[in-house]
């Protein structure tokens, strides 16, 4: 019968979703252990994809800026990040600093996997592509999370102008791509984007041109926050953009 296979199916998930998606009991933040949700996941929504996405959206954004080690043992024996062997690890929610600049940043973090099996299980879903790459990437110091996400949204949203111009951003000035970053700006140009792109495609060469576009890009993105923490990390990018170009 039909009825018993969905009501096992419904039980597979509430478990799935108290294990992955339900905030830990935690009295301080420093001590919470969070689980990624695994890759296979979506393949046993049963045909909930979206209602799933949902449900692990807003786990998510309650989050987001929390700076998380993905792994207890990032690197698996070959070496690479986000082995197959370290997927269900859990995370200690601790700060990674970056030996050379300093600064707080995360790999691949917890909230890069809550955003993948997101987009995964509704590739539709617009709001994340076109707006928390750029927030693991100023937020997190993701980098390699935010262009994961970032060539997601390139290959589901091929026309939105707003999701190639933040791409475009990323590429010229994070992964110093400028052959990238020019070709995105003159799609976002080409599919609704305001014609100064094309000037600005044309700048990348330069350092000036790079500042330019980052700064732009993440005045826009600055518009769409709310939450003050977010507002002052993001102010003090733009901040010492505006400084290296003077």
């Amino acid at each position: 019968m039909l009825w018993p296979r969905v009501l096992a199916g419904i039980c597979f998930l509430a478990l799935q979703l108290v294990v992955f998606a339900v905030p830990p009991p935690s009295t301080t933040a420093a001590r919470a252990v969070y689980y990624p949700p695994p890759l296979y996941f979506q393949h046993f929504s049963f045909g909930f994809k979206e209602t799933l996405a949902d449900i692990f959206w807003l786990r998510l954004i309650q989050d987001f800026s929390t700076c998380a080690e993905e792994y207890s043992n990032p690197r698996g024996s070959d070496g690479s990040v986000g082995s197959p062997e370290s997927q269900t690890s859990p995370i200690s929610i601790f700060p990674l600093v970056d030996p050379v600049s300093g600064r707080t940043r995360c790999i691949r973090s917890w909230a890069f996997r809550m955003l993948d099996i997101t987009t995964d299980l509704a590739p539709r879903f617009r709001i994340p592509f076109a707006l928390r790459p750029v927030s693991l990437r100023v937020l997190l110091d993701d980098h390699e999370g935010a262009q994961v996400i970032f060539d997601k949204g390139i290959k589901n949203f091929p026309r939105d102008w707003p999701i190639l111009y933040r791409a475009a951003a990323f590429y010229a000035f994070e992964a110093h791509d400028h052959v990238r970053g020019a070709e995105l700006l003159i799609l976002a140009a080409r599919h609704g984007g305001p014609p100064w792109l094309h000037l600005l495609a044309s700048r990348l060469t330069s350092n000036s041109g790079r500042n330019d576009l980052a700064i732009a890009m993440l005045e826009d993105y600055m518009s769409e926050l709310k939450d003050p923490d977010q507002l002052r990390i993001v102010a003090d990018r733009i901040r010492t953009l505006k400084n290296k170009s003077n």
